[in-house]
């Protein structure tokens, strides 16, 4: 199944980078969507230091949230799907929002009185985890306020790294989540302790911001790693270096640093050109991919399918439609199990000309009619090099299949072969015609179907149908007998 849908998780510390956020949603979202659905994709950016929830924040899961989410893009999306935005500064460490129980016993056994009494006020026992394990308890009353709960937060930060200064014998995964800030845990999850090599990453570094950590060693060796990571993967190319520019405004509500025109201009070339090579790279790998799978299906029902055995009259019949002047769409009809598939199978593997098809279940993405029709709409853009936007919905099904075959060049001849056509998911629901009265002259269309009150649904009383019979009995003892 080809997922596409472009997700890219934009990964940054929040306050220093939310004029490039606002670049990317505002001006470099809508050219690369653009660019994608120029294609037959989609595109879209998960920014999810806008869009968690003050409930989830609240609840202490704003960092599982992300994660979450990195994850999901990571694993789902295709390529790329995770954007790094670096700087100088290396970002909020949030509290561990659970603890083992193995090494919360250990910290309370090193912790001074004052650090154990706030810990435990804090971390709450869940028996019904297995072994036991403490969670950080919802944020309520005074400390709902975001300036009340950063002191509290602070405050028990600083007792948790008392206790793992005494250097108990706690987990090496819980001081790492204790010392790591939410940007660093992102990076990890989408690219440092991801499967497989970084091309699913584009790293733009941000330096001479005007403000920075005093100590930056931290972001430096992230910095590094990320570097050290994406090179030793051959991904060079995908890393990419910004000096920043502005200057200080006044303004009504107080002075505020702005971004330079030029820098502006600079990260949104820079990001929407490594965006574009990415996405293109990668829709063809994809679409060679499909297209592999494609044949490797053909031949499947080709070898598992019934041995096509005394149907040359029905080939010639095709075949004649497919060389002759009718205009119409051919509707093949037959009982399920009469040999429609392996039929169409033999024909496409006979004919000379550009067969784009599509046979109902070969994968994830041939159950509906909506998305087969996509599927050949988008292998007919590629083929014949067409730069219309043809991407197709529920409301637009006919239009855009055929604004699609009137697109063929003229002088160019192709097929088209949809296969069980009364066992898609969506059939009831499709309202429309979808297939054109009259044909252009340079394209052929089957259809097959079981049932022919589908093929009356779809066409006038003047259709152009060809019924596909059973075998008799002396005909399927020959066929069985072949087969053995």
């Amino acid at each position: 199944m080809i997922n596409k849908t472009f997700r890219l998780f934009i990964s940054s510390t929040f306050n220093d980078f939310i004029e490039e956020r606002n670049i990317l949603n505002d001006v470099i979202f809508t050219t690369i969507d653009d660019f994608c659905q120029s294609k037959g994709y989609n595109f879209q950016i998960i920014d999810l230091r806008w869009g968690v929830n003050n409930e989830s924040a609240l609840n202490q899961n704003t960092l599982a949230i992300c994660l979450d989410e990195v994850k999901r893009c990571r694993t789902l999306s295709p390529k790329p799907n995770f954007l790094i935005l670096a700087g100088e500064r290396y970002g909020w460490i949030p509290l561990p929002a659970k603890i083992t129980a193995r090494d919360f016993k250990e910290l309370m056994a090193t912790a001074q009185e004052c650090d154990r009494a706030l810990i435990s006020e804090w971390y709450l026992l869940d028996e019904n985890e297995l072994e036991g394990e403490y969670y950080l308890k919802i944020r309520s009353g005074e400390y709902v306020n975001d300036a009340n709960w950063q002191a509290k937060e602070k405050e028990l930060y600083e007792a948790l790294l008392r206790c793992v200064s005494s250097k108990p014998n706690i987990s090496t995964e819980y001081v790492n989540r204790l010392t790591s800030s939410a940007t660093e845990q992102e990076i990890l999850e989408g690219l440092l302790e991801g499967d497989g090599v970084s091309n699913n990453t584009i790293a733009i570094f941000r330096s001479n911001y005007h403000t920075k950590d005093a100590d930056q060693s931290k972001i430096i060796k992230l910095k590094n790693r990320i570097i050290d990571k994406m090179k030793s993967d051959g991904c060079d190319d995908n890393i990419l270096h910004l000096e920043w520019d502005g200057e200080l405004v006044h303004k009504d509500k107080g002075d505020e640093w702005e971004s330079s025109p030029a820098y502006k201009s600079k990260f949104i070339e820079i990001t929407i050109e490594t965006l574009k090579k990415n996405i293109e790279q990668e829709i063809l790998w994809l679409e060679k991919e499909a297209e592999e799978m494609q044949d490797k299906t053909l031949d499947q029902i080709r070898e598992t399918a019934a041995i096509l055995f005394k149907r040359d009259t029905e080939i010639q019949h095709l075949t004649e439609y497919i060389e002759g002047v009718s205009n119409k769409t051919l509707f093949l009809f037959g009982e399920s199990g009469c040999g429609k598939t392996t039929l169409l199978s033999e024909l496409i593997k006979k004919t000379k000309d550009p067969v784009f098809y599509v046979f109902y279940g070969w994968n994830e993405e041939s159950y509906t009619l909506l998305s087969s029709l996509d599927f050949v709409i988008q292998r007919i853009k590629k083929h014949f090099n067409i730069t219309k936007n043809l991407n197709i919905n529920e409301t637009n099904i006919s239009e855009v299949f055929y604004q699609a075959i009137y697109s063929i060049p003229k002088d160019n001849k192709a097929i088209i072969i949809i296969d069980g056509m009364d066992m898609f998911h969506d059939i009831d629901s499709i309202k429309e015609a979808v297939f054109p009265s009259a044909l252009p002259d340079n394209v052929k269309i089957i259809v097959s179907s079981a049932n022919y009150e589908i093929i009356e649904r779809f066409t006038d009383a003047n259709r152009n149908h060809y019924e596909l019979g059973r075998f008799d009995t002396e005909e399927s003892h020959q066929c069985f007998s072949a087969l053995m």
